[in-house]
């Protein structure tokens, strides 16, 4: 007998069995199904983050002072100094929300030397507009998400138009918030291209204004909130970093891309590991499955298998008919658990993508002048940011009262490539043939008078 007429005979049996052979493969799609969906976000949200983290640069480290250690200029010009650094950029940071619409949008301001912002974000453009020169301290380049609100009853911000922002907090390392809420005024000189998230800024979401703002505002040269580092090639970062901590050990703490990456790939392997093994209990149970399918195959077909015999059939193709059927079962089991997996992958990232991470606090809008209530933009005593109260140098921002809405979704695209495909079902196969083995060597073992005589 042919090989083909075996299939033959599994199919036709396959076929007048329906319903078991419908729940047998329902139960052994799961396995496949649940390893693909979840290695698919996994590699999926793994590529994600790179993507947004590299988007920042590979050589970029972050440096940002310890506790009872200043960042000065001293500090900064040994760093630019140093071996493998191409360029280093001091900031003040504070965060604030920007009335649009009928929202509060939460906004960071960074206080840095505009112009060498690409050095450290390389893709970051100019979608309108100038970078404002390092005097103009009023002046602000602000991100694509604030000059194109999402929100209701919000108009687009445009190029010399003064915006508002009510503080929240003032720059870090400098003093606390003041008692009375704070808002400070600039004049948009120039909006960025759509950019994405990068690592710990959004540029989209942030307000970027001249170094000589933050400086002025904490009535200090120095005392940065943190330093954005380029090394020159990414075989410098390490050394660059090596250096940072022998020159200054505790009081710094440095953060390079290359390693979070790093660290990123090693947590992705690890997850992937553990729901690997979390999957493989359903394996398990289509394992089982397939053994009590099969059983009761043999059970059944007794006196089919008898008559089979005494037509000559040998104890071999007897096997070969139920592995054969476990095979046939654990690929189909298998090649619709990837499809039932693909498509649950790519569920579960539209559901996320629609989904938004946000916090809210309720509360009446504060009135206030567009500098705190103490000046008017482009006067001599604050330019527009309320004297020298600002950014925590003197008393800081604080909390206006308003309500403040922030939220982000990420878009997350499942990685499935066509190995894992072939791998799911190629084990997916693998285990029906093994599921199949021992009821196939019973069925061969079957004597033929005595399987007759079961009838």
């Amino acid at each position: 007998m042919k090989q083909q007429d075996i299939l033959g005979i599994v199919i036709n049996y396959m076929r007048q069995k329906k319903v078991r052979t419908t729940l047998t493969v329902f139960g052994i799609m799961l396995g496949p199904a649940a390893i693909v969906a979840l290695l698919g976000l996994v590699g999926g949200f793994g590529a994600y983050i790179t993507s947004e983290l590299g988007s920042t640069g590979v050589t970029t480290i972050y440096a940002t002072p310890l506790p009872n250690f200043t960042l000065n200029n001293n500090v900064v010009h040994t760093i630019s100094g140093m071996e493998g650094v191409k360029v280093a950029l001091p900031y003040y940071t504070a965060s604030g929300t920007l009335t649009q619409g009928t929202q509060n949008t939460s906004v960071s301001i960074y206080a840095v030397n505009i112009s060498a912002v690409p050095e450290i974000i390389p893709n970051l453009k100019l979608q309108n507009g100038s970078i404002p020169s390092n005097g103009f301290y009023t002046a602000a380049v602000v991100g694509y998400d604030i000059a194109h609100p999402n929100i209701t009853g919000a108009r687009n911000i445009s190029l010399n138009q003064v915006i508002t922002v009510n503080g929240n907090s003032g720059f870090a390392g400098f003093g606390g918030a003041s008692a009375s809420p704070k808002s400070y005024s600039f004049l948009v000189h120039g909006i960025y291209a759509h950019f994405g998230q990068a690592l710990f800024l959004s540029p989209d979401s942030s307000i970027f204004i001249p170094l000589s703002g933050g400086i002025l505002l904490t009535n200090d040269t120095g005392k940065y909130s943190g330093i954005l580092i380029s090394a020159t090639n990414a075989s410098s970062v390490s050394l660059v970093s090596s250096e940072l901590t022998a020159e200054y050990g505790n009081n710094i703490k440095v953060i390079t891309v290359s390693s979070i990456l790093s660290e990123i790939e090693s947590i992705e392997s690890s997850i992937s590991l553990i729901l690997l093994a979390v999957a493989s209990i359903s394996l398990l149970v289509a394992f089982v499955s397939i053994v009590t399918t099969m059983y009761s195959s043999v059970t059944e077909r007794t006196t089919e298998i008898g008559i089979m015999k005494a037509l000559g059939f040998t104890s071999n193709k007897i096997m070969l008919v139920f592995l054969y059927e476990s095979l046939i079962i654990g690929l189909i089991g298998g090649v619709f658990g990837v499809a039932l997996g693909t498509a649950g992958s790519y569920g579960a990232s539209a559901v996320m993508s629609h989904l938004s991470v946000g916090s809210s606090s309720a509360g009446p809008p504060a009135a206030s002048s567009s500098f705190g209530g103490s000046s008017s933009f482009g006067s001599s005593k604050g330019a527009g940011f309320s004297g020298r109260s600002g950014f925590s140098g003197g008393s800081g921002f604080s909390g206006s009262g308003s309500s403040t809405i922030s939220s982000s979704s990420i878009n997350i695209t499942p990685v499935i490539s066509l190995q894992l495909i072939l791998e799911v079902i190629l084990l997916t196969i693998t285990i029906g043939v093994l599921a199949g083995i021992f009821p196939a060597w019973k069925a061969s073992r079957l004597v033929p008078a005595e399987a007759l005589r079961s009838n």
